[in-house]
């Protein structure tokens, strides 16, 4: 892979993030503070009222990845079923998303604070305990908060801290109201370094690669 990338970063010595940035979602700066539910992560109709739901799901997601370091645009796509149980490394049982990303096979849950819905499973990592990935619940504009999270790697456990910053808890992505964007960090970027844009009735559909993780 690492061959790949630099291929085609010779064969695009001109291309700048400048030229590879993405269509801006559009700030709704009169949204202050909102209820963000699954279903805007899920793509699935928005629920009549506030509330946290793991509703069926089985659809597959497909995006463009943007990287500020000039590298070209890449599509790519990600694929959400469920919900499934899953036994989590405490012993609870959770109602969980099973999640394929390129080269891996991922869980998703609500995490146990009901903030946000992160990672319970990672089959390159383990079990997960608490991860913050994608705002669920009240937020506010521009608003971050800290997750102190567990990897129990096949090396032993690891603590981290993911963490998520609304850069715009609504926008206007290619016509569709509602959208909102996102910075998601593990240990304040060291280990990973991700934005993300989810809009109504598609779920995600934008990701920027500051940092990949383990890279």
């Amino acid at each position: 892979m690492k061959m790949v990338n630099v291929a085609m970063a010779l064969a695009f010595p001109c291309f700048s993030w400048a030229q590879s940035n993405p269509g801006e979602c559009v700030h709704d700066a009169s949204v202050t503070e909102r209820f963000l539910v699954v279903e805007l992560i899920t793509g699935a109709d928005l629920p009549t009222r506030e509330e946290l739901r793991m509703a069926p799901v089985d659809r597959t997601y497909p995006f463009t990845a943007y990287y500020p370091s000039g590298a070209p645009p890449q599509p790519g796509e990600t694929a959400l079923k469920g919900p499934v149980d899953h036994r989590t490394h405490t012993g609870r049982t959770v109602a969980s998303y099973e999640r394929t990303v390129p080269g891996a096979t991922e869980r998703m849950a609500i995490t146990n604070n009901e903030q946000a819905l992160g990672r319970v499973f990672d089959e390159r990592i383990g079990q997960i305990e608490n991860e913050g990935k994608y705002p669920v619940g009240r937020w506010k504009q521009g608003e971050t908060r800290d997750f102190d999270t567990t990897y129990y790697t096949p090396r032993g456990a690891r603590s981290s801290r993911t963490s998520i910053n609304v850069e715009k808890l609504s926008c206007r992505f290619e016509g569709i109201a509602g959208a909102y964007q996102i910075r998601w960090k593990v240990d304040g970027g060291q280990r990973a370094d991700y934005g993300y844009v989810f809009a109504p009735g598609r779920g995600l559909v934008q990701v920027v690669v500051y940092k990949r993780a383990g890279g």
